[in-house]
């Protein structure tokens, strides 16, 4: 794989938006309503 290479996030607007993640990204989220992350991400944690 190069190192630069574009992943998939599995959130297609998240990938529109940041135009895929590439190798090496570091992803980080704030929120704030623990509610609204576990909702929404509960599955990929």
């Amino acid at each position: 794989m190069a190192a630069f290479e574009k992943i998939k996030s599995g959130i297609s607007g998240l990938d529109s938006a940041l135009d895929s993640i590439r190798l090496g990204d570091n992803v980080v989220w704030q929120v704030s309503d623990i509610a609204f992350f576990l909702h929404h991400f509960q599955k990929i944690v």
